[in-house]
């Protein structure tokens, strides 16, 4: 379901409803568009910049130690063996 598609009733009873009700509404509206103009655009920002300072770091370390791809290879192994454990184990909790 679009966004759109949810706020649409909403959108509805703003628009036929006295003003003193709709007020919670419309702040709770402007917060959400707060966010989305302040708040994503400098999470994702920090996100890419992370990402790409860990892919450098790997792909130098990789270049000037070529044993270090060796070392890698069974650690990402175990590391996929315990993520995939650990979430069928959270399913079968919950």
């Amino acid at each position: 379901m679009s966004m759109m598609d949810m706020k649409t009733p909403t959108r509805h009873i703003m628009l036929y409803t006295p003003v003193p009700i709709t007020i919670p509404f419309i702040t709770r509206f402007s917060r959400d568009v707060e966010t989305i103009d302040n708040t994503l655009p400098m999470n994702f920002r920090m996100f890419l910049l992370t990402f790409f300072g860990a892919l450098s770091s790997f792909i130098v370390i990789s270049y000037t130690t070529p044993l270090f791809l060796v070392a890698m290879i069974p650690i990402a192994f175990l590391y996929y063996l315990i993520q995939f454990s650990s979430l069928t184990n959270d399913r079968i909790e919950t």
